[in-house]
């Protein structure tokens, strides 16, 4: 059997042994299931530049010390890979920043007390940034989850889905991956905790995902965390707002399972949707927003009577209320489904999925696969899983000019090479079951689109489904005007509304941003932009109100009024 990788190193530089010791025994117990920790005197760029040669892949260099710009100079010298990360450790007693120019990270502590949790949060970022980029035999080493288990059992595309998503590192063996009805998920803690057949939210809790000490009232309440919640977050968050971003499902929404966007700013490669998504959860919660995850908003009740001062509230599933001073829906879309007639239904999950994950590209290695669809949801997807894939499928139902034309421009070369093919102006007629076991896909019987009955069958045990969306806004019932297709009216799409901000709702201090909002065009940089908009236009209306907002009420108290504190 092939050995595994050595694990990644960090390395400690300090030229004084006793602390550095120290220092080496503090960070070996954060990180000694994945890490190997080496001691190196200060700027020792030879001995550096000696594990390289050794094979030792370098994720941190630690050294402390002043000198941030000499650090950089001896990780140059010693040939440390960008992607490694450098942070000065400087025993000052100094709050951490990050230095001017994008150099190497800062951290001061105080030498009596060692490293404490403020630290550790810095080094996490730094290995995080680390392995995003890391190649993919060591990015399977880590993980804080182990699962066994059929991986078309019920349930298993939802836990994988949903630890991809909320930016959880897991481990799920192939030869694990049997015909045993029961996932089981082992969380590899001290003591490790098995979970067998576990739902969402028991997953959550276990991990420490669920938030249970929500605020009675915030600022802002934003409903559901896309691209448009999570970037309205963050201005909102930048902004010193008390925000809560409540979330029925993972950080990203849709976009949050893409394969990988390409055409989104500052990233020329491409960028994979939960990445993105994973990160900006991180920055929202470095500006201290609260996010509820597996919390389903199930009605909004606002209000008019603001001399009263009562604020807007969203009720969740749980009965719960949460008053706003303003709420922004951010809901998106909801997948839509494959017809009854195909049969897809009895096996969602076990061959049929709504999403396409980027974790399923090892299990799908070498097979033949079918995606359905026209947009850029499965054409970035296409493009990806046929890295992999022996070849890939795309049915559409009539053609590909909702597609951006960089994806058709790639799916073209795709097609040439033999690893996509493109059926246009067809659809699924039918969703095959395994005559061994009818609850796993089998195959797919594909004929044009209408009434005109199968005319192919594909063999195929993977069928993913990205056909676009229904507005999720049924839970709003009449709170809010919507358009004839359900979306949200905002700004002047409001009648008699031209004085409206651009993502006002028809209610004052209630916004919509992202595909729930009219005419809204379904690009991801477009949600992100919508996001920061709607911060900026919201603190016209906080000048109106500040009384409703617990963050400015009682700052201007000349009529008199108490705030809420």
């Amino acid at each position: 059997m092939p050995s595994s990788p050595p694990p990644p190193v960090i390395v400690l530089m300090d030229g004084d042994p006793l602390r550095r010791s120290a220092l080496a025994e503090t960070i070996t117990g954060w990180y000694e299931r994945d890490f190997q920790v080496l001691e190196l005197g200060s700027g020792e760029s030879a001995g550096l530049a000696g594990l390289a040669g050794d094979g030792a892949r370098v994720a941190l260099v630690a050294e402390v010390g002043e000198d941030t710009a000499g650090l950089a100079r001896t990780a140059e010298a010693a040939k440390v890979p960008d992607a490694a990360g450098l942070v000065s450790l400087v025993p000052d007693g100094q709050t951490m920043a990050v230095a001017d120019g994008g150099g190497p990270a800062r951290a001061g502590f105080v030498e009596e007390d060692g490293l404490v949790t403020a630290h550790l949060r810095l080094v996490d970022n730094l290995l995080y940034d680390w392995w995003l980029n890391a190649p993919a035999d060591l990015r399977k080493l880590f993980g804080s989850v182990d699962i066994s288990g059929n991986i078309k059992a019920k349930g298993a595309f939802r836990i994988r889905e949903f630890l991809t998503g909320s930016g959880v590192v897991f481990r799920w063996p192939k030869d694990s991956q049997g015909k045993d009805i029961e996932v089981t998920v082992t969380l590899t803690g001290k003591p490790p905790v098995k979970l067998t057949n576990p739902t969402l939210a028991q997953l959550a809790k276990a991990l420490g995902l669920l938030n249970t000490s929500l605020k009675e009232w915030y600022d802002l309440v934003i409903v559901g965390g896309g691209p448009a919640g999570l970037s309205t977050a963050v201005y909102a968050g930048a902004e010193g707002l008390s925000t809560l971003v409540i979330e029925d499902d993972v950080p990203g929404g849709q976009a949050g399972t893409s394969s990988k966007i390409w055409n989104y700013l500052g990233f020329p490669g491409g960028v994979p949707g939960h990445t993105l998504a994973t990160s900006a959860l991180r920055q929202i919660k470095e500006f201290k927003v609260d996010w509820h995850p597996l919390a389903v908003a199930k009605a909004l009740h606002v209000t008019t009577d603001h001399t009263a001062l009562i604020p807007h509230e969203v009720e969740l599933s749980d009965g719960k209320r949460i008053k706003a001073g303003a709420v922004v829906i951010a809901t998106g879309m909801t997948w839509r489904r494959l017809d009854a007639s195909t049969g897809a239904a009895a096996l969602e999950g076990a061959g049929v999925y709504y999403h396409a994950l980027m974790t399923d590209l090892d299990y799908i290695e070498g097979k033949e696969i079918a995606m359905v669809g026209g947009g850029n949801s499965v054409g970035q997807a296409a493009v990806h899983f046929a890295q992999k894939a022996k070849k890939v499928t795309l049915i559409v139902r009539s053609d590909l000019r909702n597609m951006s034309q960089y994806l058709v421009d790639t799916i073209e070369r795709l097609k040439k090479a033999g690893k996509i093919e493109v059926l246009l102006k067809t659809e699924v007629k039918k969703c095959v079951p395994s005559k061994t076991n009818k609850n796993e896909l089998e195959s797919v019987k594909t004929g044009p689109t209408g009434s005109k009955p199968a005319d192919r069958t594909l063999t195929t045990e993977w069928l993913y489904v990205l056909i676009g969306g229904v507005p999720n806004t049924k839970w709003l019932g009449k709170a809010v005007q919507l358009a004839s297709n359900k979306t949200v009216l905002t700004g002047h799409h409001i009648p008699g509304g031209q004085q409206r901000p651009s993502t006002g709702t028809s209610v004052p201090g209630v916004y919509a941003v992202g595909d729930v909002q009219y005419a809204a065009p379904p690009r991801v940089g477009g949600a992100v932009g919508r996001g920061a908009a709607c911060v900026a236009e919201l603190f016209a209306y906080i000048k109106e109100q500040p009384y409703l907002f617990p963050t400015y009420a009682g700052k201007d108290k000349k009529d008199g009024k108490k705030g809420n504190g």
